[in-house]
């Protein structure tokens, strides 16, 4: 028994390094190896290993407040029936295309996407991470070890916070470990990582010398000695809290609208917050928030309980469905006219459930 799984585990391994006719030869060879490559899961598997984690990368970006292209989620949305029939056909489609000559044509377009999203950062304009987030996804369908890519992708999860950012970056430097501006950012965000946590353990080191306790490995020091070690430490802890504050506003600089570029529609990052309170607070999940439910939103948002005939008025004059509760579409129909006459109010209202009222971001 011990033989045979090892056997599976050797083919499983073996499966991600060797090509579709040296696999077959493999299968060809004994039952166990056979076996275990008629395994979907180890098609899937290959399928990330070879052409990158697109399926993936595909649903971090439907969580992030990015609005994908709606062709990409036809082709990304769900796992496709057999994994050993879409790898076949991906590679057969690889193959049949000159990845030079194909990667010479988007290089230009690429380093112009990558300066497109370089001036979105320092504007603040997310709106325009949505066609350059579905641009790439399309070039790396195509171009499945493109660097540059995956650097744009994971610039745009870093600068969203993502928690899941790290994850496209170590994707990009596994498919192209020699691109040097991944190598670069890779750094940077370890280095970043690392200010925000010593920051941290300075906060506290420092709010442990003004209660007086002292950290010295000498705890009996003159007290002209004791005097400057303080000083220094001040000074540090001074230099390292400004680095710190100075990181934090760099990562907070987004400000997120609130409307679609026409302003006649509630932006995409907007919906898609008010879709996660809709669902948090619609405890029976049948897409309605009865009165008890209404009622404790209200009440959340802004600390008053209101009247019945509030409850009823919400739904009779946004929507509602036929036992008179307040649906999703009026949920945000609310939204929509609030945001449009005030949109402080808007974000007062999110920022009183936890997000961040300029990056909608969840603290």
């Amino acid at each position: 028994m011990d033989k045979l799984l090892l056997e599976e585990t050797t083919a499983q391994k073996l499966a991600l390094e060797l090509n579709t006719q040296d696999l077959s030869a493999l299968a060809s060879t004994c039952k166990p190896y056979s076996t275990a490559l008629k395994d979907e899961e180890i098609w899937k598997k290959k399928t990330a290993h070879d052409f990158g984690d697109l399926f993936y990368i595909y649903h971090l970006f439907e969580t992030s407040t990015v609005d994908v292209a709606p062709d990409l989620r036809k082709k990304y949305s769900e796992s496709p029936s057999s994994w050993r029939q879409y790898y076949l056909t991906k590679q057969q489609r690889l193959s049949q295309t000159n990845q030079t000559a194909l990667e010479s044509q988007v290089q230009q377009e690429v380093k112009d996407t990558t300066a497109a999203l370089e001036k979105c950062m320092e504007e603040g304009n997310s709106i325009s991470f949505n066609h350059i987030a579905s641009k790439m996804l399309w070039i790396l369908d195509l171009i499945p070890q493109h660097g540059g890519c995956y650097y744009v992708l994971a610039n745009i999860l870093f600068y969203l916070q993502h928690d899941q950012a790290d994850f496209v970056l170590k994707e990009g430097r596994r498919m192209n470990p020699t691109y040097q501006p991944l190598i670069e950012l890779e750094f940077s965000i370890n280095n970043d990582q690392w200010m925000i946590t010593r920051g941290e353990e300075q906060q506290q080191q420092q709010q442990k010398i003004s209660q007086g306790i002292q950290s010295s490995a000498f705890p009996f020091q003159p007290p002209s000695s004791q005097q400057h070690q303080e000083h220094q430490q001040q000074d540090q802890l001074s230099d390292d809290q400004s680095n710190l504050e100075h990181l934090q506003r760099r990562r907070s600089s987004i400000k997120l609208p609130v409307l679609d570029p026409d302003g006649t529609a509630l932006s995409a990052p907007l919906l898609h917050v008010l879709d996660t309170l809709f669902s948090k607070f619609d405890k029976d999940q049948d897409q309605a928030l009865r009165h008890e439910e209404l009622d404790h939103y209200v009440f959340s948002t802004n600390g008053q309980h209101p009247s019945e005939e509030f409850l009823s008025a919400m739904g009779q004059r946004f929507g509602a469905n036929d036992k008179g509760w307040l649906t999703k579409e009026g949920f945000l129909a609310f939204y929509l006219e609030q945001t449009l006459g005030d949109q402080d109010e808007t974000r007062k209202d999110i920022a009183a459930h936890g997000y961040d009222r300029w990056t909608f971001r969840k603290l």
